[in-house]
Formats: C-alpha cells, sequence, structure tokens
C-alpha cells in the first residue's frame, strides 16, 4: 500500500467489519485512545485521524504507472543526438590509470571510497518497522523526509561547490565522517526511550544525508 492509508497507519485496523477487534497490547498501546473510547467493541473498522487518505494505491498499479512514464520518455532518447566520441586503446587507458593510482592522494581516495561506502551502506532492515511503533511515522512523514533528504543533498552539493573548493578534501571526509557518526547515534535516543519524536528523527536523518555529501563526494 502507498500514501498514508487507514490499513497502513491505523494500528489494529480491519478492513472486514465481522472481524473481532484485536485484544493484543502491543497493538492496543498504538491506538489513539479517544478511538477505543468512542467505539469501544468497534474502534478497528473507523478511519483513525494518522490516516491521510481515504483510498490506496496498490503496487501493481503504481509499478504500472512507471511502465507509462518509462515507455513516454523512450521516443524522446531516440531524439537524442550524442557525437561520438573515439575510446582510447585499452593499454593506454591502463598505463595513464596506473601513472595516476601511483599518486598517494587518488589511491587513498579509492580505497576511503570504497570503505565508506561498505560501512557506510550498512543498515538495519528492521528500522523502518521500528519507526513506525516507537514514532507512529506516518507514510506520508516518511514520503517527506525522502523528498527533503534530496533537497538537502543538492544544496550541500552546491555550497560545497560554491565554498569549499579549496578546502582540504581531508578535512572535509573527517567533518563528513564525525558528522554522520554523531547523527547516526543519535538513533539511540529512540532506541532506548530516551526521546521519541518523529519530527527529530526526521531532522537527523536529513541532516545525515547532508553530512554524507562530505565524506563520500569530496
Amino acid at each position: 500500500m502507498l500514501f498514508s492509508y487507514f490499513e497502513m497507519n491505523c494500528a489494529g485496523y480491519e478492513s472486514d467489519s465481522e472481524t473481532e477487534c484485536s485484544t493484543d497490547d502491543e497493538v492496543l498501546t498504538r491506538v489513539d485512545s479517544t478511538l477505543i473510547e468512542s467505539y469501544p467493541t468497534d474502534w478497528c473498522h473507523q478511519k483513525c485521524s494518522k490516516a491521510m487518505f481515504t483510498w490506496d494505491l496498490s503496487i501493481p498499479t503504481f509499478a504500472l504507472s512507471i511502465c507509462f512514464v518509462i515507455a513516454a520518455s523512450i521516443p524522446m532518447y531516440i531524439c537524442l543526438k550524442e557525437d561520438k566520441v573515439k575510446a582510447s586503446p585499452t593499454g593506454d587507458f591502463m598505463s595513464k590509470f596506473w601513472v595516476q593510482i601511483q599518486r598517494r592522494a587518488c589511491y587513498q581516495i579509492i580505497l576511503y571510497g570504497v570503505l565508506s561506502h561498505i560501512t557506510f551502506g550498512v543498515h538495519n532492515a528492521a528500522k523502518p518497522g521500528a519507526n513506525y511503533v516507537w514514532l507512529d511515522l506516518s507514510t506520508f512523514q516518511q514520503q517527506l523526509m525522502l523528498i527533503l533528504e534530496k533537497l538537502a543533498f543538492f544544496i550541500s552539493l552546491n555550497l560545497i561547490r560554491r565554498y569549499a573548493l579549496n578546502v582540504s578534501w581531508r578535512k572535509m571526509v573527517l567533518c563528513g565522517s564525525c558528522l554522520v557518526l554523531v547523527f547516526n547515534c543519535a538513533y539511540f535516543l529512540i532506541i532506548f526511550d530516551i526521546y521519541r519524536s518523529s519530527l527529530f528523527y526526521m531532522f537527523t536523518d536529513v541532516s545525515r544525508k547532508s553530512a554524507l555529501v562530505l565524506s563520500l563526494y569530496v
């Protein structure tokens, strides 16, 4: 399901009116208390306030819409005219590459790029589900956060291009890596129930994306 449909965001929701509502404490703790008070025996068949839409879009429908967009863009690609560039012989390319890679700065950047993409690319598969339970993160908030991440990425790249071209790449890598570590560790506040807020999570995640620009795209 896509968007903020009530089957996605209303905990314990049952589309079948004949199905009895859940009595599981873990589910009930995520249900709005006013909804249970208003509909004590029928709360699971009601739309909660967290549902932004009264309809949904299935995954097959969404995939089909993407196919139409791709099909409509194919003629544009066919009309593109690119100048043919004669490729350098493989031997010449490898010899030039070998000369460049012997430079200390060059192989350090390559080594760091490989290692950082491995380490920064590790993700916890349970995090989206945990956010849904701990933070009541809605689909709308999740998609808004992804949009803000792309915007922060674009702005950060432009700021670096304009103001930080003369800054040492080593300093930028160190600063970016430390900031990413700080914003990643901020999630421990959510894990150990010290401070749980969907806005706080969105802020740290978007800020982490900006810091990654420093550490991975110098």
